[in-house]
């Protein structure tokens, strides 16, 4: 809740008011909302379901929740439906809460981040990979949590588009909700960037494999 809402409400209301001013255009308005749009389903994603199956690993509650319900899949794809759903209303929230603020209502501004969320759905399978690390729960959140600022603004003031720039989640998440944008005629529209394209399949990969090798026992604690 405090990173997927909370934090991004006050970001937008008390330190980036200036910018919601000064906006202008759709352009500026969708540039705008995208920094936090993606933010949300980064932190959604990263913290609800990685971080969150470490930390019943790690307690030795994904063994015992497994073991009630026959397999790991129903427990690992339960959590993914949940954060989707969470992660779909924070967007939401989110959006109304700065329109209101702004006095605007456009309903393909709604629109944007429901197909975003859907298009990133591959992003919310790599971050299985993040169970699988062998670091304790506690440390390691703080450093994914740290790390999550630079990639952030890394994204912004990348250009190129290279397959280096495409690793960074947050640059293949913006560079969709460019495209998808254009198609709904809110923007300019932009040719999508293939490898983008390739990256969701990368990402869906890495997710299919990491599933498969998700251990229910602590890699920390034996």
């Amino acid at each position: 809740m405090v990173w997927s809402i909370i934090l991004p409400v006050v970001i937008a209301v008390l330190y980036q008011k200036s910018m919601l001013d000064s906006v202008s255009t759709n352009e500026d308005l969708i540039q705008y909302f995208s920094r936090f749009w993606v933010f949300i389903l980064f932190s959604c994603f990263v913290n609800g379901i990685g971080l969150q199956l470490a930390r019943l690993r790690e307690q030795g509650l994904l063994k015992t929740y497994t073991f009630i319900a026959g397999n790991k899949y129903p427990i690992v794809f339960g959590t993914i439906l949940t954060q989707i759903v969470f992660c779909l209303v924070s967007l939401l929230i989110f959006t109304i809460i700065i329109l209101i603020i702004y006095g605007v209502f456009e309903w393909k501004i709604f629109l944007l981040p429901i197909i975003l969320l859907l298009v990133s759905l591959p992003f919310s399978l790599l971050v299985l990979f993040l169970a699988n690390l062998p670091f304790q729960y506690n440390n390691f959140s703080v450093i994914v949590n740290f790390l999550t600022y630079p990639l952030f603004i890394l994204s912004i003031i990348s250009q190129g588009g290279s397959l280096i720039e495409l690793l960074n989640p947050f640059y293949v998440l913006f560079e969709w909700l460019s495209y998808i944008s254009g198609l709904l005629n809110v923007t300019e529209y932009k040719n999508i960037n293939y490898n983008a394209v390739i990256t969701l399949g990368i990402y869906t990969l890495v997710g299919y494999f990491s599933l498969k090798k998700l251990n229910l026992l602590s890699v920390v604690q034996r």
